[in-house]
């Protein structure tokens, strides 16, 4: 009996729900996979199998700071992959409509470099289909410990779901031209880049391991995330990679000019001298906590002039030409009614039915462009479900309001009074990004029609307390 408790307390730290009769179940093996690294031992969550915190890369520590991701070391035995790790170095943020559940847990670390993958438990064939998801935060916050990204209930689906962490602020997107110089490929910067692509090349490598097919891939991500996405389909090292997109409140139809690498190294060197340091081989041995204390303000902020960097080699362009890609690839995307109401008050029904109508005619333009050059499936969507909650009338469908709802993950927030109608939402909202994972379409048996972008005649899918082509 001393042991059935241990195991059910350790179920709950490791954030499994172990059922009330837990105590009067026989124990069940662990999940194990083999990878390239050693054996992987899971847990088993019913329908699901996950590996938790496996590591994609070594530990960017020391002289690893600010270099290429380098392979991860082997291991002995098994290796529980039974915990999340913890989340790359950030200030922990506060504020806006972003309740606990939408924040990372848990410890910040330079060690954050992990995986994590849910699967189907028994044997499916053919190989499964597979969804990455790369989490937002402006470059600088986030991590796949946010409470919401749970993939078990997506998984339970039938695809394999993956969230993983990636450098973030400083420590991902310091360009300097002493780092410029010691790199092979004569760019720095993009660190946090080359680790998403690191992670997607490690699980190309091992994906079969858990029952996945490395050709039936998509990369998601909200926000920040869907940036990454747009800036991986330019990139010529991810090509072959992921085979579809799915892009949540990001840049779909925005022209953006990300910063070229001759203005983030003058960034960078004002960085280095405010901090003090002559060198990076100097700045490679203070702490990170340091890096990130309280008083690191100004020029020695370590998330204030660090997004991702147009390099000409890792992300094509010079800075103004970075955005506007075409990947021929099936895709998803969309925007949220409110995406504003997320920093200030909705401001009534007028504004509302304005920032709609923007949304709306900002993605059609968008798709008429892509559909001059691509031939693959695009599908648009409008958010425009309000989560109950704190301030749920002032803040209305805010930006990233869609994220429990596509994970059907509104368990984790028992703060909020969910009703029937919520759930129908997440119920409809996981089908339909789960088919889109499988198929390259989001329709499926019982789902109401979602129309394909027709640039003669286009429709946008308004998903919410009403699933309906807006046209």
């Amino acid at each position: 009996m001393h042991r059935v408790l241990v195991i059910a307390a350790s179920l709950a730290f490791c954030g499994v729900l172990a059922p009330r009769s837990a105590m009067a179940l026989p124990l069940k093996p662990s999940p194990e996979v083999r990878v390239e690294g050693g054996i992987l031992s899971g847990i088993d969550q019913g329908p699901v199998r996950a590996f938790l915190g496996i590591p994609y890369a070594a530990p960017p520590l020391g002289d690893l700071r600010w270099r290429a991701p380098q392979p991860p070391a082997s291991w002995s035995g098994k290796k529980a992959a039974v915990r999340l790790s913890a989340s790359c170095m950030q200030r922990r943020q506060s504020g806006g409509p972003w309740t606990s559940e939408f924040r990372p847990r848990g410890p910040l670390s330079e060690d954050c470099l992990t995986i994590n993958i849910w699967t189907p438990a028994g044997t499916a064939t053919p190989p499964l289909a597979a969804m990455v998801w790369l989490h937002g935060g402006s470059f600088k916050t986030g991590s796949s410990s946010v409470p919401i990204y749970d993939g078990r209930h997506l998984a339970a689906r039938g695809i394999i779901v993956a969230t993983l962490n990636y450098r973030l602020g400083v420590l991902g997107f310091l360009a300097h031209p002493q780092l410029t110089a010691e790199s092979e490929l004569h760019v720095s910067g993009n660190y946090g880049l080359l680790d998403i692509i690191e992670a997607l090349q490690w699980l190309e490598r091992n994906i079969a391991a858990f029952g996945g097919d490395p050709k039936r891939v998509t990369i998601a991500g909200q926000s920040a995330g869907a940036f990454a996405v747009e800036l991986l389909e330019a990139a010529p090292a991810a090509r072959d990679l992921f085979q579809q997109a799915i892009a949540e409140s990001g840049p779909t139809g925005h022209p953006i000019q990300w910063r070229g690498l001759a203005e983030a190294e003058l960034r960078g060197t004002r960085y280095l001298q405010a901090r003090g340091l002559a060198s990076i081989d100097a700045l490679r041995h203070v702490p990170a906590t340091r890096l990130y204390a309280p008083g690191s303000r100004g020029d020695a902020a370590p998330d204030r002039n660090f997004p991702p960097i147009a390099d000409g080699v890792i992300v094509p362009g010079d800075g103004a030409t970075a955005s506007g890609e075409y990947h021929d690839i099936a895709t998803l995307a969309g925007f949220n009614v409110d995406e504003r109401g997320s920093h200030q008050a909705a401001a009534g029904i007028a504004a509302r039915l304005a920032g709609s109508k923007g949304a709306r005619d900002t993605l059609i333009e968008w798709g008429r462009r892509r559909a001059m050059h691509c031939r693959t499936s695009l599908y648009l969507y409008l958010y425009d479900h309000v989560e109950p909650g704190p301030q749920s009338a002032r803040r209305g469908a805010f930006h990233g309001a869609e994220l429990p709802y596509v994970f059907d993950t509104l368990d984790v927030a028992d703060h909020r009074p969910f009703s029937a109608a919520d759930r129908e939402v997440a119920e409809r909202m996981a089908g339909y990004w789960v088919n889109f994972v499988r198929s390259g379409t989001p329709n499926g048996p019982g789902m109401p029609n979602w129309l394909a972008f027709d640039a003669a005649a286009p429709a946008i899918m308004e998903i919410g307390d009403r699933l309906t082509a807006l046209r």
